[in-house]
């Protein structure tokens, strides 16, 4: 039984002060993120299709086309992905070495051809990291930025040490994306197709129109795998759908948590979003869509039984989340996930009061957490009772008395 009402104190507060605020980029920081991924498109869409000055033949193409009249190779498209597709992005907790991630896909339309029986892009995945990489080289001199080749299914371009953004290279063969042109063409004939052509990023309603099962992702040491991004997305919005706009504060919340419990993690943003959908499942529908600190909690009390076990990938069979999870990063995850559960149970019936709840819950969530007790309130019986101490007092002062019986229908307390 909780005592406290605690939601204003992470979403809804005056003067937006509250924990969901205290955790979100400002938009001077957005900006210049939006400012570096564009400069990222921008090379990327010109060097892609001049690809013979960064790189040779021989190294783009698969050996049975670079031995004769390469493809053409077209400009990419673009579209965003992760928590700023998901509007799930938190401002790091330590800086460094945390970092905030700007993930970017790019869709490159190239010639396919049959490989073992089933479709292969004409383009090498390490070919393709070779040519992204060597056309970002001159930008990430002049920008003083880093380029990490560390990242098995991305490019990942390092911005000063607060942020970085990943490039994921997929390729969707040249009939497949003129599917995109055709269907530009209905919304409004050929300038609508025009518009496309010229675009860098992929609109939402033509994204969606892709086809689903002819979408490879680039791997440096596993070459092409079926991937389609839009999956986690339309699971993650469906979910968001289905259980409103809180499900997605409550893995904001858990997000920022898991920042301030490790300077570095296995325990994966998706991971801990496929837990709070999870959790909802099963509690969602008794949770007031105004008590984010109740809808904490209950999630809470899942976590670590969430996390003692396999976090399967919600969109792709016999695939998890958690792997790469030694036995001993998941022991330390479900600990401090019980941790997390007894502070907020003892925040949420702290005998202190508002400044013991907000004590309490600072521990795990850190020094954005406000500490301001006007932001909770008593839910307890007693704190809506005028006792007769009170109403001593009252009667010392003119007119007091008589104010308590109007208020009180004629009745005292």
């Amino acid at each position: 039984m909780t005592r406290f009402d605690a939601h204003r104190v992470f979403a809804d507060a005056p003067k937006a002060n509250d924990y969901i605020h205290n955790i979100s980029l400002d938009e001077e920081t957005l900006a210049q993120l939006r400012k570096a991924r564009d400069a990222v498109r921008d090379v990327l869409r010109n060097a892609v299709p001049n690809w013979s000055t960064h790189i040779r033949k021989e190294a783009l193409f698969e050996q049975r086309v670079a031995l004769g009249t390469p493809p053409a190779v077209n400009r990419p498209k673009f579209r965003m992905q992760g928590s700023m597709a998901y509007d799930t992005l938190n401002q790091p907790a330590r800086v460094p070495p945390q970092e905030t991630d700007v993930d970017d896909g790019m869709f490159l339309p190239v010639s396919f051809f049959l490989n073992g029986g089933r479709l292969s892009p004409a383009v090498m995945s390490q070919g393709l990291f070779t040519l992204v990489e060597a056309a970002l080289e001159p930008l990430c001199r002049q920008k003083k930025w880093t380029l990490d080749p560390s990242k098995a299914s991305c490019v990942r371009v390092i911005i000063g040490d607060a942020a970085h953004v990943d490039v994921a290279l997929y390729a969707v063969p040249d009939k497949d994306f003129q599917v995109l042109v055709e269907a530009a063409k209905t919304y409004n004939t050929d300038t609508y197709a025009a518009d496309f052509a010229e675009s860098v990023e992929i609109g939402e309603a033509l994204y969606r129109k892709m086809p689903r099962d002819h979408i490879m992702l680039a791997h440096r040491t596993e070459n092409w795998k079926p991937s389609d991004p839009r999956k986690l997305e339309d699971w993650f919005t469906d979910s968001v759908q289905k259980y409103g706009s809180q499900l997605r504060r409550v893995c904001r919340y858990l997000k920022a948590w898991r920042d301030e419990q490790w300077p570095s993690s296995r325990l994966s943003s998706i991971s801990l979003m496929r837990c709070v959908v999870g959790a909802y499942s099963s509690v969602g529908k008794d949770v007031p869509p105004s008590r984010d600190d109740l809808a904490l909690l209950r999630v809470a009390e899942l976590l670590p039984e969430m996390l003692s076990k396999r976090i399967a990938n919600p969109v792709v069979d016999g695939q998890f989340l958690d792997e790469g999870w030694r036995p001993e990063d998941r022991a330390d995850y479900v600990a401090r996930s019980r941790v997390l559960l007894g502070h907020l149970q003892a925040a949420l019936s702290a005998p202190g009061g508002a400044t013991e709840l907000l004590r309490t819950l600072a521990i795990p969530f850190g020094r954005r957490l406000p500490q301001d007790i006007n932001l909770v309130r008593d839910e307890s019986p007693a704190a809506g009772v005028v006792t007769s101490a009170a109403l001593v007092g009252l009667s010392s002062r003119a007119g007091a008395r008589e104010a308590v019986q109007k208020q009180g229908g004629g009745r005292y307390a």
